[in-house]
């Protein structure tokens, strides 16, 4: 276990207005390892701290900055350690999911508050470095093995229960406004088939509304909503006696609506769709009742979908059309990932 504070000082270039961008960030930090064979180790990580960024003018053109940017956040990290000398380590990072209040003022006289819980993790977020451990005593060797046997048992249960959300209000001007909210809730249950096997099913559901107006363009609103059934089949490929590797295939199928409400046009759009997939996830048991699991992307594989829309234009006149596709081609999306929590009753 390692935890401790870091300071990130920064600093940036705005060529448009001949401006500079001084920026700090101060963070604390939690982390803990675990092996997983000789030199290498696992690692969780959780952060708390603050940001600030200033937009400096080196002329007269503003007499305040033209940006003022500051957030508080709490994340939650992910990565591997690992140690080619002794003391001397290559590190891999990436950030699973993020907590953020911020508010940003930006000239002229636009400024907007946002709260935002993300969990993702796409490809920009990852992070390769190079640490130094002072007073360690480690060497490039380790004496731990890695365990074969997982540590569930067939017959055993779990559930997993997501939840997601972004809020965001955005008011520059008396004129220029737009709010947007959206929220993503499901879960999932499995049984265990063997100690490295496990099925299963869950449901999900998401909605979201964005209302936007300006001076330029008529109020207008997007909503959007969706269920999703899907049922999976998990394999574990042990990595220590509490990590596990995880290969999941998935048949999902998704319903979704969406409308858009416009001075000269309404559009209404249903669509079925049917997709199998395969999933990857590394999964960390916690305790004998909690584990927390990092899904890592999707690979996409086929789609058959049908689409109903309904329109009426600006004479309230309607124009339906009915859509149905078959396609072949599979995609690996690195940016549909998250984690969650696992429960595991009556270990």
């Amino acid at each position: 276990m390692a935890h401790g504070w870091s300071i990130t000082p920064g600093f940036g270039i705005n060529s448009e207005i001949t401006g500079w961008i001084p920026q700090l960030k101060i963070n604390y930090f939690n982390r803990r390892y675990v092996p997983i064979t000789s030199g290498i180790y696992a690692f969780a990580e959780g952060t708390v701290g603050v940001q600030t960024q200033l937009g400096l003018s080196s002329g007269n053109y503003y007499k305040n900055p033209f940006l003022q940017s500051y957030s508080a956040f709490a994340a939650l990290n992910a990565g591997l350690t690992y140690f080619y000398k002794n003391d001397w380590t290559l590190e891999a990072k990436a950030n699973l999911g993020t907590l953020s209040v911020s508010h940003l003022r930006s000239k002229p006289e636009s400024q907007s508050t946002a709260v935002s819980l993300e969990s993702s993790l796409s490809a920009q977020l990852f992070t390769l470095g190079i640490t130094r451990y002072i007073g360690s005593g480690n060497s490039k060797s380790t004496i731990f093995e890695t365990d074969q046997n997982t540590p569930y048992t067939a017959g055993q249960r779990y559930w997993e229960g997501r939840l997601t959300s972004n809020f965001n209000f955005i008011k520059p001007s008396a004129i220029n406004s737009s709010n947007s909210q959206s929220i993503n809730i499901g879960f999932s249950t499995a049984r265990f088939v063997s100690d490295k096997q496990a099925r299963g099913f869950g449901l999900s559901a998401i909605f979201s509304n964005l209302n936007a107006k300006s001076e330029l363009y008529p109020r207008s609103s997007i909503k959007f909503g969706g269920a999703t059934a899907f049922i999976f089949r998990e394999h574990y490929l042990p990595l220590g006696k509490k990590l596990s590797l995880i290969g999941s295939v998935y048949l999902t199928g998704f319903y979704t609506m969406n409308r858009t409400k416009h001075p000269e046009q309404n559009t209404t759009e249903h669509s079925l769709n049917i997709n199998p997939s395969i999933r990857p996830a590394i999964q960390y048991q916690l305790t004998d009742r909690w584990a927390v699991t990092a899904h890592i992307g999707t690979l996409s594989i086929a789609s058959a979908n049908l689409t109903l829309d309904k329109e009426k234009d600006y004479r309230n006149e309607p124009m339906n059309s009915f859509q149905t596709g078959l396609s072949f081609s599979p995609a690996y999306t690195i940016g549909n990932s998250g984690i969650s929590l696992r429960y595991f009753p009556g270990r």
